[in-house]
């Protein structure tokens, strides 16, 4: 409970959070901060549009894409160098009006 309080009274005293892309500070009150620079970062996306139906009355279609993202940092005086990696599949179902 008193974590939760003293979380609270510094969330009220500054609103905004020191995220960007080198600073990454998970927990202010342990005041714990990583200097994160990018070393490597990829992306691949695939995808494809499918008409169902095409006509007078409009038309239906659906879609796929995949996408894969990979970040890479350099590693920090301890030896670590976290590492993001994301896989990512979308659906779409679309009507358009005539």
């Amino acid at each position: 409970m008193l974590r939760r309080k003293a979380y609270k009274e510094v969330a009220r005293e500054d609103r905004s959070l020191d995220y960007d892309s080198l600073t990454v500070r998970p927990n202010r009150l342990l005041s714990i901060e990583w200097k994160l620079t990018n070393r490597d970062i990829q992306e691949f996306t695939v995808g494809y549009w499918y008409d169902f139906y095409k006509g007078a009355r409009g038309r239906f279609r659906q879609g796929i894409q995949y996408g894969y993202a990979q970040r890479k940092t350099w590693a920090d005086l301890n030896g670590l160098a976290p590492e993001g990696l994301d896989n990512i599949f979308e659906t779409s179902f679309r009507y358009y009006l005539p």
